[in-house]
């Protein structure tokens, strides 16, 4: 079974990610290689197109997709993470990291971007204690 583990925490500030280790139930020994995932926290630099500052993200091991691993990292970062708006950018194909979002509270604003790849990205916001 899964489950969140804090990883390294860094100052308020975030002028470096603030980073939440999933880990299989890891071993003293084996800590490394138990990750299997991970849910980081930046600061962005503010800009007229994009004024949010907070951005999350996450990635899982494939093989562990579909597990609510995903999910029940999320929600045990932004309880631990109170400052609030968060932000958090989506492909719109990706409809399981969609519905991760949701569910941990985020919910979809603004219009979806067209990156230089051409690429649509849907942006997230996480308002209130999560």
């Amino acid at each position: 079974m899964a489950r969140a583990r804090p990883g390294s925490r860094r100052a308020s500030s975030y002028r470096r990610p603030l980073i939440l280790t999933v880990q299989a139930e890891p071993t003293a020994r084996r800590a490394h290689r138990d990750r299997i995932g991970q849910v980081p926290l930046w600061r962005s630099a503010p800009r007229a197109c994009a004024p949010y500052e907070r951005e999350v993200g996450y990635w899982i091991g494939r093989e562990h997709w579909g597990r609510g691993v995903a999910t029940a990292a999320l929600a045990a970062f932004v309880a631990e993470v109170t400052e609030r708006p968060l932000f958090a950018h989506v492909v719109n194909s990706n409809a399981g990291s969609i519905r991760v979002l949701e569910k941990c509270g985020f919910r979809r604003t603004g219009d979806p971007t067209v990156a230089a790849d051409g690429v649509v990205e849907l942006l997230y916001r996480l308002d209130g204690t999560g």
